[in-house]
This record gives structure tokens, sequence and C-alpha cells, in this order.
């Protein structure tokens, strides 16, 4: 997976279908400040998780729409208008001011 960061967060990209379809359910808890980037993709789901997770849905960079804390076995809604769906662990919006209407700036790792 390539790995970028974002405003901070390192994030991995799941950009082909088998990395889209794992997602996070590999793993037992995210850690704070990582997260995945799901490219494209405009809805996630939880079923399987064992943890609440932060959702982030991107257009082009700028956040669309954003939840703390989806519970596990959640669909999120659909976004119609996001290209990208940034995946964290709970709580990671409250610490890293990520809302609605703002920007994430990114860069290669």
């Amino acid at each position: 997976m390539n790995k970028i960061t974002l405003n901070g967060i390192t994030v991995s990209v799941a950009n082909t279908f088998l990395k889209r379809l794992i997602g996070m359910l590999n793993q037992k808890k995210p850690d704070m400040g990582k997260g995945l980037l799901i490219t494209p993709c405009n809805q996630v789901h939880t079923f399987g998780m064992h943890f609440p997770i932060d959702i982030v849905f991107l257009s082009s960079g700028k956040v669309v729409y954003a939840k703390s804390y989806m519970p596990p076995n959640r669909i999120s809604p659909l976004i119609k208008k996001a290209d990208s769906v940034l995946e964290l662990a709970a709580g990671t919006l409250e610490s890293y001011c990520i809302k609605e209407d703002t920007f994430l700036e990114y860069r290669e790792v």
C-alpha cells in the first residue's frame, strides 16, 4: 500500500479492489494518528469490526461529511459527492480538529 500523510496523520491508501474490500478488517484496533484512505469510495461499513471508527468523506481533499465514533456493524450514509473515505481511530476527528468544509493536505511519505 502507498502511504501518505494527511494533516499529520499517517495514512495507508487502499486503491485496488482487494485493498478496499479488506479495509480495516484485519486490524485489532487502529492506532491514533494512523488511518486508511479508501479510493474511490463514497460509502463504507463496519461489519466484522470490533471497534468504532471515525469516518471522513472527501471530495478533492475537502471534507464533505465527517462522523465520529461509527460503531461496529453499521453502514454509513451514501455520500454521492465523495470520491474517497478516510477511516480513522475513534477520537481522531476531535484530536486533529477535522470537520466538514475543511481541506486535508497530503504528502507522500
